[in-house]
């Protein structure tokens, strides 16, 4: 029997906001799930703690029978391992690697020289020459 997403936690933002999911359950049929809700409800909040793009705090994530995440233990499964994808409404760049870095970042399965070469064949595609070493802050 495959399970699914098991999921109860608590991402709090300092001076903001607490986002709050509580005993949510999804299936692994490959039915839908549908989150609604007002701008600035925690919907990205939300996706992003799944997919291991933020660390919840508290609670826990699992999925699969396999623990992607619990506060209590201190587990935290990185996003590269958990094999989620997500597609952001808008662009989205890890503040905190270089132009090469984000590009670089889907291609750890490839060895290192085959990634390289891959990351530099992209940047050369976008026209993104010489900028490899700048951060996102870096760029218009």
């Amino acid at each position: 029997m495959k399970l699914g997403l098991d999921a109860s936690f608590e991402k709090a933002f300092p001076g903001g906001p607490v986002i709050r999911l509580r005993n949510f359950v999804g299936s692994a049929d490959g039915g839908i799930t549908v989150l609604f809700g007002a701008s600035g409800s925690g919907k990205t909040t939300v996706l992003r703690c799944i997919a291991g793009l933020e660390n919840p705090g508290h609670g826990y994530v699992r999925f699969g029978g396999g623990i992607w995440s619990d506060a209590a233990s201190r587990t935290f499964l990185p996003a590269r391992r958990r094999r989620v994808g997500l597609a952001p409404q808008n662009y989205a760049l890890f503040p905190h690697l270089t132009v090469a870095g984000n590009v670089a970042y889907g291609l750890t399965s490839l060895p290192p020289w085959d990634r390289q070469q891959r990351v530099a064949e992209t940047l050369d595609w976008l026209g993104l020459d010489g900028l490899e070493k700048r951060l996102p802050r870096e760029l218009s």
